[in-house]
């Protein structure tokens, strides 16, 4: 019923879904419980998962907003999250981005492999909108959809298994 709002959980219970184990093995890393060599790998290994939480956030919401499980748009998400942290850090290596660029590179590799966002973007950049105002407005979009498939308690259609439908049914 909720299809699209299921495939919203999808991509955020990825990245979410690693964060508790990063918080035991940090924990068991203060060296109170474990001592020594083992204490320091656990520290470390919590650490790197806190520290790549942009990548795991890329990776995980373009992959929950893919169709097929296709592994290609999670690379294309994580390819996405290493050049920008590396364009943003060259120009300054102060500014901390966070899991903010992760989400944003994440939802922009969702538009560029789902069709009806696709779509939606390319009318938009054909009617003279700049690139980040079409983004904006796609990632508003996805927003509302996911709000009124809530609200109404209605089951997520794409515009192309419309069509087919309605192609069958004229005879």
């Amino acid at each position: 019923m909720f299809n699209f709002l299921q495939r919203i959980g999808k991509a955020l219970m990825t990245p979410i879904a690693v964060l508790p184990v990063a918080a035991l093995l940090l924990r068991l890393g203060f060296g109170d419980i474990f001592d020594g060599h083992i204490a320091m790998i656990a520290k470390v290994a919590g650490e790197s998962i806190f520290g790549n939480l942009d990548l795991l956030f890329g990776i995980g919401i373009a992959y929950g907003f893919a169709k097929n499980n296709d592994g290609t748009v999670a690379l294309s998400g994580a390819v996405g999250v290493l050049v920008a942290k590396a364009v943003y850090l060259g120009i300054d290596p102060n500014l901390k981005m966070g899991v903010f660029i992760g989400i944003i590179m994440g939802v922009m590799t969702a538009i560029r492999h789902d069709d009806n966002f696709r779509i939606f973007y390319d009318r938009l950049k054909a009617n003279g909108k700049q690139t980040i105002q079409a983004q904006i407005a796609v990632m508003r979009k996805m927003i509302l959809v996911a709000h009124s498939v809530y609200k109404n308690e209605t089951q997520y259609i794409k515009k192309t298994e419309i069509q087919k439908e309605n192609r069958w049914n004229k005879g």
